[in-house]
């Protein structure tokens, strides 16, 4: 496939927000479940893109992008990243999973030793978040997987070293509907630093 037509793809692929609403935004996040039970049903090519696309769309230190996308859809890789994470089989019944790598170097150019510690976490970081979130628009499951040991899931999928993972994503139509979780209550969670009075 061509570059042009690589990018006539994804730009058919992303969903349109000349009618998107807040209220639409709002609906998806509120709409975002962790998923760990799949139905066999493959995600379609588009679904696919837009799921890249939403992430290459997130904001990076430096507009950088310093991090790595891999998209693992063989079996038998998706059984190997099941086993790194601690055995969290859902991983394998997904029919894919996005696992993002921050790029430590590629920040620490341009930022140093912020860049290879922090900035590089951070960029991975919301663009799988963008990701979890266009999952959900396209009524797609999705999980969030943090807990898994970082050489096996090298030597899972076959990454050089240089490269730090950061959270794997499994993604596909759910075989489950996940109950709302508690969430701390805004009181609680945010601390106002107000302008003092004159």
């Amino acid at each position: 496939m061509t570059h042009s037509a690589l990018e006539t793809r994804q730009r058919a692929s992303e969903p349109d927000p000349a009618g998107s609403s807040p209220m639409a935004f709002f609906q998806t996040v509120r709409a975002r479940h962790s998923v760990r039970a799949f139905a066999k049903q493959p995600v379609d090519p588009e679904k696919r893109m837009a799921l890249l696309q939403a992430a290459s769309r997130a904001p990076s230190a430096g507009n950088l992008q310093a991090y790595e996308i891999y998209l693992v859809t063989q079996p038998a890789k998706l059984q190997a990243l099941a086993q790194a994470a601690l055995h969290q089989d859902f991983i394998a019944q997904a029919p894919l999973a996005l696992v993002f790598w921050a790029h430590p170097a590629r920040s620490a150019r341009k930022y140093g030793d912020r860049g290879r510690t922090l900035y590089c976490i951070q960029d991975a970081t919301i663009a799988a978040a963008f990701s979890a979130l266009a999952a959900t628009a396209l009524g797609l499951g999705c999980g969030w997987v943090g807990a898994f040991d970082d050489e096996a899931v090298r030597q899972a999928i076959g990454v050089l070293k240089g490269h730090v993972p950061v959270a794997i994503l499994p993604v596909g139509y759910a075989a489950e509907v996940p109950e709302p979780t508690a969430r701390r209550p805004i009181s609680d969670l945010v601390h106002e630093i107000a302008s003092s009075a004159s």
